[in-house]
């Protein structure tokens, strides 16, 4: 939005519903479950499960007499957020017929592409609309609508309006007054991750670095130990939550599994970023794996790289089984017998049938097959590693060493004059004379 450019600009308003989930009219969530298709059985079974329950507060330490809300959702109740969802769902109807109308105008994520209206997450709403006084009074009847019959109310001083870079400043200001929404060049955050607007910097995350800092600061780490203060660490570090973007980004270029390499094919619709990091994956991680061991049921035994580092079809060059592409570690092993030989060695040969015999599948402590890379001692990857497997030779050739260490010893003019150029290049010297002998030398041996 910030590099739209046109006549026509965008805004994007970022609402805050006042104590959402205590507002709930009890009417309006009873119509809104006739309204969704529940048996007449089942909503009078969960509006009793709503109005039912009674409460009382605690007053300078004393208990209350009880009382019967007559709105609202508890929360902490199992049943309440789907309850709330079903609710704020008749909002994005109202939006739909408004867009249905033409009343309501989205903007569109790219030409010919899909309209964006609204989005909504729980009490998180964000709406797109084109920027104009106009539209902003058609979003203020629908919310109106909204809030009358659910009994819900926008906060504006907590609401925001963020406008598209080619809205101008008269006009941003006119659709604040007429809103009565502030506008603002921050979005602030959405399900807990910041809205971006621009570029990535150090300071994008660095609220996220500063919490962890404050949660390390509490410990005295300064007295623990190093492994102390590494099992601090990974602690804090695993009670973050997993990051949306990760599952955006799982989402958006549909990435699969280990075994399933279709995802890593180049797409038009890529970035240059994904692009980049998905030929490292294909080119370089993709060639250094290599499986541990376990319980047999992800290794793929004839197509996986698990013996000797490289796939079993690769080190034999004989006949193919059938299925092979499919057969798993697991399916080729008897728990108390071992390796089924019988269906393994017609296609491996007796020194590979060796090295079958000394790996074991691990069927009582639970372990699972896991990925390594091979190119280190502890299988953890490292820019290094991966370095030099890529710049490593395995073509085959020729060892010279012995045949060069017998000329060298040989007494032969032509060795007798390199020998005295590679003494006189020791010490600085190239003397011209020796340069003619050496390609008089060769000149005789072509």
């Amino acid at each position: 939005m910030k590099r739209k450019k046109g006549r026509k600009g965008w805004m994007l308003l970022k609402l805050d519903l006042e104590k959402a989930y205590d507002r709930i009219r009890w009417d309006f969530l009873e119509d809104t479950l006739i309204a969704a298709g529940l048996s007449g059985l089942w909503v009078p079974w969960i509006m009793q499960c709503v109005t039912g329950p009674s409460m009382s507060l605690l007053w300078n330490g004393e208990r209350t007499e009880s009382f019967k809300p007559l709105r609202g959702l508890r929360q902490g109740d199992p049943l309440s957020p789907y309850l709330f969802v079903l609710c704020m769902e008749r909002l994005c109807h109202l939006i739909e017929n408004a867009v249905a109308d033409k009343r309501w105008k989205p903007i569109s994520l790219s030409q010919r592409g899909p309209k964006l209206s609204h989005m909504c997450f729980a009490d998180d709403l964000i709406l797109f609309a084109e920027a104009s006084v106009a539209q902003i009074r058609v979003i203020r009847r629908v919310l109106e609508s909204f809030c009358t019959a659910s009994g819900q109310k926008v906060s504006l001083e907590k609401s925001k309006i963020f406008f598209s870079g080619n809205v101008s400043r008269d006009l941003g200001k006119l659709i604040s007054d007429e809103s009565g929404i502030a506008s603002t060049r921050e979005l602030g955050r959405y399900l807990g991750m910041p809205i971006l607007q621009k570029r990535i910097n150090k300071d994008t995350y660095g609220e996220i670095l500063e919490k962890m800092a404050s949660r390390l600061s509490g410990w005295r780490e300064k007295t623990l130990s190093f492994a102390g203060r590494l099992t601090l660490t990974r602690s804090v570090l695993t009670a973050i939550p997993v990051s949306l973007w990760s599952r955006v980004l799982r989402s958006k270029y549909r990435i699969g599994e280990i075994h399933d390499t279709r995802w890593l094919a180049a797409k038009s619709s890529w970035s240059s970023t994904w692009r980049s990091i998905c030929v490292g994956v294909r080119e370089v991680v993709m060639r250094g794996l290599s499986w541990v061991m376990g319980d047999g049921r992800q290794i793929r035994f004839w197509v996986d790289s698990w013996l000797s580092g490289k796939p079993l079809l690769d080190l034999e060059s004989g006949s193919t089984p059938a299925n092979y592409e499919s057969v798993t570690a697991r399916e080729l092993w008897h728990d108390g017998r071992g390796w089924d030989l019988a269906r393994i060695s017609p296609y491996i040969s007796d020194s590979r049938r060796l090295e079958l015999a000394a790996t074991v599948l691990d069927n009582v402590t639970g372990a699972l097959d896991r990925i390594s890379w091979r190119e280190s001692q502890d299988g953890n990857f490292t820019v290094t590693s991966a370095y030099e497997m890529l710049t490593r030779d395995e073509s085959p050739r020729q060892n010279m060493e012995s045949f060069f260490k017998q000329i060298w010893k040989k007494d032969i003019d032509g060795i007798c004059v390199i020998r005295r150029y590679v003494q006189y290049a020791k010490e600085g010297l190239r003397p011209f004379c020796t340069c003619l002998e050496i390609a008089r030398v060769l000149q005789g041996y072509g």
